[in-house]
């Protein structure tokens, strides 16, 4: 199973995987085409750190405490290593991208994954694509 939730703002487009059939479950169910659904991920997966900013208190700094906007990406995964749905979830993975404001002259934004300190700037592109929800 995987689940990808888009938040912008008070806008959230959640997407749910379970085996090769997409679906839209937020704000309303509908399913979604796959062809749109792998462009989505491959723009989630080009999205890159291009630079790490040093700040006193940087979550303050950069805007993303509390964040404008946020990327979840989360796995279910069974001991074997399957996408397991409807039993118990013994591995997973789940990873938030918190988006703060823009940066200066448009070179992108402030941004940190929600368990690390560290804050990033990440490219304008594909982010905007991203959470367009396409």
């Amino acid at each position: 199973m995987m689940l990808v939730a888009l938040r912008d703002g008070e806008r959230k487009l959640v997407f749910h995987r379970s085996g090769k059939d997409w679906m839209i479950v937020e704000p309303r169910r509908m399913k979604t085409d796959a062809a749109v659904m792998n462009e989505l991920l491959a723009d989630l997966c080009a999205i890159r750190a291009e630079e790490f900013i040093e700040a006193a208190e940087p979550t303050t700094v950069a805007g993303v405490n509390p964040a404008v906007r946020s990327i979840e990406v989360s796995t279910t995964l069974s001991p074997a290593g399957e996408a397991t749905e409807g039993r118990k979830h013994e591995t997973g993975l789940r990873k938030v991208l918190l988006i703060g404001g823009a940066v200066q002259d448009d070179r992108g934004y402030h941004a940190r994954f929600e368990d690390e300190p560290s804050i990033l700037r990440i490219g304008t592109e594909p982010l905007k694509s991203v959470l367009s929800g396409r």
